[in-house]
């Protein structure tokens, strides 16, 4: 069954066409691997899909409810939580504050405070970074921020995961880490779409990729095919 479903989803920026007749799907406890070059609308679509941008025409569906006109707090609380490429962490605050920020204001029904403070420290000792979590965000280095875009995220209690290049900026070390906790999250029951410029990593954790090519699904399969398709050599580097 699919979670997460964008029918015919179009989004313009003046004259430049970001997504153009977009249709994609994640199935529910599938892992997406969303690939493509620069430019191609990746992070649109997050934008979309989260409700920070609305497009021009197509719908977005979520567990069988059309959200294409909700805020991103109604959106969030329905259970779709989502990391930014370009971190936004709440620099004066501790990493745990960060953390409580999500795991109150997430999915419904919201957390008190003590509630809240333990499922951020939960979250924080499975995502590898309890021992900072007295320091303010602006102490981490950009790695460790990425890290904390995804424990803020998993805060949320989320039923569907829209992580944008969380791995980018990670030592090998962390990069194993993360997709043995992706695979966790997946057993849990948590649908996951992660955005890659890299295909080759993303390959390495994800049941199905789709990929992006000028705001259009250019082809969609196992991971296995679609690395050696020549179709995205092309869309990467051109004829």
């Amino acid at each position: 069954m699919a979670l997460l479903e964008v029918r015919n989803l179009t989004k313009r920026f003046g004259g430049l066409l970001a997504l153009h007749d977009l249709n994609f799907c994640a199935q529910e406890g599938e892992i997406v691997g969303l690939v493509g070059p620069n430019g191609s609308g990746k992070s649109t679509l997050f934008s979309v899909i989260g409700g920070a941008l609305h497009p021009n025409a197509g719908r977005v569906i979520f567990d069988g409810q059309d959200i294409t006109d909700w805020p991103p707090h109604k959106i969030c609380h329905a259970g779709i939580a989502r990391t930014f490429q370009v971190v936004q962490p709440l620099l004066q605050l501790s990493v745990l504050t960060n953390v409580m920020v999500g795991a109150c204001f997430g999915q419904e029904p919201a957390l008190d405070l003590n509630a809240g403070r333990r499922e951020a420290k939960y979250v924080l000792e499975r995502i590898g970074l309890s021992e900072k979590a007295g320091l303010p965000a602006r102490a981490l280095s950009l790695g460790q921020l990425k890290l904390l875009e995804l424990a803020r995220a998993l805060a949320t209690r989320p039923r569907l995961l829209l992580l944008d290049e969380v791995g980018a900026g990670l030592s090998p070390g962390y990069g194993v880490r993360l997709r043995a906790l992706l695979r966790e999250l997946q057993d849990e029951g948590i649908t996951i779409v992660g955005i890659e410029h890299a295909l080759h990593a993303v390959s390495k954790v994800s049941d199905r990729i789709v990929v992006l090519y000028r705001g259009q699904v250019l082809l969609e399969g196992e991971p296995s095919v679609v690395v050696e398709d020549p179709r995205v050599t092309e869309a990467y580097l051109g004829e």
